[in-house]
């Protein structure tokens, strides 16, 4: 991964359908200046909108961004990657 303008490197894994035209995604984001981190489970709502973050507290999916501001509309698990790091697709 190449890092980017201001040192971070997002690591996307186990990237999955979810339901019927959703997804859900394990990501890091790690600078080289930090600590290890803990990489984070992400999900959209089973149509590919919203997106939510899974709590390290409790386990509980937490809204970050609304159906109206997120939405991924990827076919297969390689475009869905690239929707996730393009940054213009992060809160559109």
């Amino acid at each position: 991964m190449q890092p980017d303008d201001e040192g971070y490197t997002t690591t996307i894994t186990d990237v999955a359908r979810y339901r019927d035209g959703g997804w859900s995604w394990t990501q890091l984001v790690q600078h080289p200046d930090d600590p290890p981190g803990t990489p984070l489970e992400f999900r959209t709502d089973g149509e590919g909108k919203g997106l939510f973050v899974r709590s390290l507290d409790d386990g509980s999916w937490n809204q970050v961004y609304g159906t109206l501001q997120y939405r991924l509309t990827a076919d297969t698990p390689e475009h869905a990657i690239a929707q996730i790091k393009s940054p213009a697709r992060r809160h559109n």
